[in-house]
């Protein structure tokens, strides 16, 4: 696995990724960025000055994705690079819903892989390419 999604739970909340355990994913596996939680919101931010990670935001129908997609676009500025991470409940969601959100977006919308989104992001941020 090239890209981690780390669910970092104990009892039943989630907990920042400690600079320890940031540290073992920079040093030890070399990850370009990972995934983290689940939450109610989305963004990125740099652990370490080093290390991409990318808060998931949940949803669970195509209809949801499309809502936090409008407003993330309607609190851009237009000009900067704007990355969100959207984790889809399998249990609620399939392929075919996955395709039906990608085809609603408009131009300005670039739907990428995961290695191509922390690809973009170290860019973005002026990291080195490769980790």
């Amino acid at each position: 696995m090239t890209i981690p999604y780390v669910l970092n739970r104990i009892a039943e909340q989630n907990v920042p990724l400690s600079e320890a355990k940031a540290d073992a994913y920079i040093n030890e596996y070399n990850v370009p960025g990972l995934f983290l939680s689940w939450e109610g919101r989305y963004g990125v931010e740099l652990v370490n000055g080093k290390l991409p990670v990318s808060t998931i935001q949940g949803i669970s129908t195509v209809q949801d994705g499309q809502n936090i997609l409008a407003q993330a676009k309607a609190n851009w500025d237009g000009q900067s690079p704007l990355f969100v991470s959207l984790g889809l409940l399998a249990w609620s969601m399939t392929p075919t819903d996955v395709a039906a959100l990608a085809e609603s977006l408009g131009d300005e919308y670039e739907v990428v892989r995961a290695d191509q989104y922390f690809s973009l992001i170290r860019q973005a941020y002026g990291l080195p390419a490769k980790p």
